[in-house]
């Protein structure tokens, strides 16, 4: 539903998500490149030269030079060490560090995410809650009010029902303040 879309959105538009992809990428690189400095190198070459020069200038009669040459090379470097091979799985290694760092991110992102959306539609929920519960306290210093004036009700009672609806009021305000800064949170995340 809607969490499953925040997190998704999330996760698509973070911006440490996205240095963390780019870092495995990165890495993945890093290992490809010492995989492949432990393979030969092979190396081709071909070249042609026409030259048009005067004639004589060479002691025949026609002056058109051609000129071809092909080549073929081949290296290959022995890892006696085994230093190579290390630094190949040296750069396999971080890039599965990089791997986890990403996976982790992403299950820290969506966490994050998850916790908000929970809190803050706990937090709407008991401001409904606060929301009925203020109605009838105010019912109640109404009828507390009416009783006082008709001498069967005293101070204490009026004055006990209006101190509820102030707490309730003061709760209901701190569970508003604190829905906004999940609503942020959201935003932000």
């Amino acid at each position: 539903g809607q969490l499953d879309a925040l997190v998704a959105r999330a996760l698509d538009q973070a911006p440490s998500l996205a240095a963390a992809e780019a870092r495995l990428r990165q890495a993945r690189a890093g290992a490809r490149a010492s995989r492949a400095a432990l393979l030969p190198v092979l190396g081709a070459s071909a070249l042609y030269v026409h030259a048009d020069l005067p004639d004589q200038a060479l002691g025949g009669t026609n002056g058109n030079v051609e000129l071809y040459s092909l080549g073929f090379d081949a290296q290959w470097e022995a890892d006696l060490w085994g230093g190579k091979r290390a630094e190949a799985g040296k750069a396999e290694a971080e890039a599965g560090v990089a791997a986890a760092r990403l996976a982790d991110l992403r299950v820290s992102l969506s966490a994050e995410v998850t916790r908000a959306y929970v809190g803050l539609r706990a937090r709407e929920a008991s401001l409904g809650l606060v929301g009925r519960r203020l109605e009838a306290e105010r019912a109640l210093v109404s009828l507390a009010r009416l009783r006082l004036s008709g001498g069967t009700g005293t101070r204490q009672e009026l004055s006990g029902a209006e101190a509820r609806v102030a707490r309730s009021e003061a709760e209901r305000a701190a569970l508003a303040a604190d829905a906004a800064v999940l609503r942020d949170m959201l935003a932000v995340l």
